[in-house]
């Protein structure tokens, strides 16, 4: 990445919304022409979901967005590290000779402000709830994809809750409308990607099932996320786990890539958790953070570049078995104590005592032709440490992947295990309470997951 004449101390604490929007300010004052600052428009509560679109002439847009969930505090930081890097104070990067881009560092303005005034675990957007006292609405379940089918809660106190409908936020609407502007203008999208907190993962359509998009489309998604995640590895050694929504992590409808793929047709639609296993990690990991994705961003868009305009072909991604039970490759885990990679076939003598093992290695833990039942005990439990049986917490089987691992026949499930597998949220730290304007008790369910990093 190119030196910058502006401090980079900038990126040695989280900065406010504000601090952010100056900052592109200065970039696009500083770009010699190539970067102009926009706006999606205005968010609900009035403030500016600020843009720079950097780069001209007809070439394809990449674009990037950060900060729809409000408490994800990395991502913002390297979408303006990005733009950054890519102006390089006016002589831009060798990329805009083939692509621009369009980066958003915070969609969600209102939340993101609240997150650093209010509650730093808010997630949300900012909006009222008509007949509820709870406040917001996930903002990446709230488009016009199998809306609020799987993974989203239609209670208003959930911190996935989905809406009354696609694209009832302005936050939402004004991003989509600003891109089906540029593409009813015969501008062409090659890449979208929204960015988000946390657990080393470059995933890609579909979110909403874990059955695959058709071949010929996956294989150039796939190979472009691997590409991505090698050129990660090759600046801090993580290891990135890739592949489909929700085979890496959870079924997520109502979710922007899913939307802009099916929609859109737009292939190259990736949603990336950026490293570490928190969402306001040490300070110390922006700049890590930054330089590593910012390689990530550069292999995927040279990789895609390359197969839609250079003529570059694409390997078949390794196929799954027909009932889709399959161990993951990569798992997505890693050992506590050294960093590496723990892939599944090392891992059989932790299926017993570690679900997230039996989540992502279900091949290697003997469970593709499992019967399907509720886990006896559930292995949760309630914030006075009392076990949280199955048969009491049907009620929290809308908003908590955990509960849903577990009481599969609980949750209405079992008829659909054959076909779909949901991978473990590893650790809940919050679980929703309707009484609550800020949606939250902290600590009502925990899973355990020690001894490894997922997300």
């Amino acid at each position: 990445a190119a030196a910058c004449s502006q401090s980079n101390t900038f990126y040695e604490s989280y900065q406010r919304l504000d601090a952010l929007h100056a900052r592109l300010d200065s970039i696009a004052a500083s770009s010699s022409g190539l970067a102009t600052i926009g706006t999606f428009g205005d968010s609900l509560e009035g403030r500016d979901q600020k843009i720079i679109e950097i780069g001209s002439g007809d070439k394809p847009i990449i674009f990037f967005f950060c900060g729809i969930h409000a408490r994800e505090w990395l991502p913002p930081a390297f979408c303006t590290y990005m733009a950054e890097t890519l102006v390089n104070n006016g002589a831009g990067h060798p990329l805009l000779d083939k692509v621009k881009f369009l980066i958003c560092p915070v969609a969600n303005p209102d939340g993101y402000e609240y997150s650093h005034t209010v509650n730093n675990m808010w997630r949300k957007s900012r909006k009222p709830n008509s007949g509820s006292s709870c406040v917001g609405t996930d903002l990446n379940r709230n488009y016009d994809a199998h809306f609020c089918e799987t993974g989203a809660s239609s209670n208003p106190c959930s911190d996935t809750y989905c809406g009354t409908g696609p694209f009832d936020n302005v936050e939402t609407l004004n991003l989509k409308n600003y891109v089906e502007n540029l593409m009813d203008n015969g501008e062409t999208i090659l890449m979208n990607v929204d960015v988000h907190a946390y657990g080393s993962m470059w995933m890609s359509p579909y979110g909403w099932t874990n059955s695959l998009p058709p071949t010929a489309d996956y294989s150039r998604m796939n190979t472009c996320g691997q590409a991505a995640a090698d050129a990660i590895r090759g600046v801090n050694g993580l290891n990135f786990a890739v592949g489909s929504i929700a085979n890496v992590i959870y079924t997520v409808a109502g979710g922007s890539n899913d939307f802009f793929y099916e929609t859109h047709n737009i292939i190259y639609g990736y949603g990336i958790e950026v490293r570490e296993n928190s969402f306001q990690p040490p300070t110390s990991n922006i700049m890590p953070s930054n330089l590593e994705m910012f390689e990530g961003m550069r292999a995927a868009v040279e990789c895609a570049y390359n197969i839609e305009y250079e003529g570059g072909s694409t390997p078949t991604p390794p196929p799954t078995t027909d009932s889709g039970c399959a161990d993951l490759v990569p798992s997505g885990l890693t050992w506590s104590g050294s960093g590496q990679p723990a892939e599944c076939v090392d891992l059989p003598n932790y299926c017993a005592d570690y679900e997230v093992v039996r989540e992502r290695c279900p091949e290697t833990c003997g469970l593709c032709g499992a019967t399907c039942e509720d886990n006896d005990p559930s292995g949760l439990t309630y914030t006075n440490g009392q076990p949280a049986p199955c048969n009491e917490i049907e009620r929290y089987c809308s908003t908590y992947e955990s509960v849903r691992e577990a009481c599969p026949n609980t949750c209405g499930l079992c008829e659909q295990y054959a076909e779909k597998t949901e991978l473990l949220v590893i650790s809940i730290d919050e679980i929703e309470d309707e009484g609550s304007d800020d949606g939250a008790i902290y600590g009502a369910i925990a899973v355990a997951g020690v001894g490894f990093v997922g997300a």
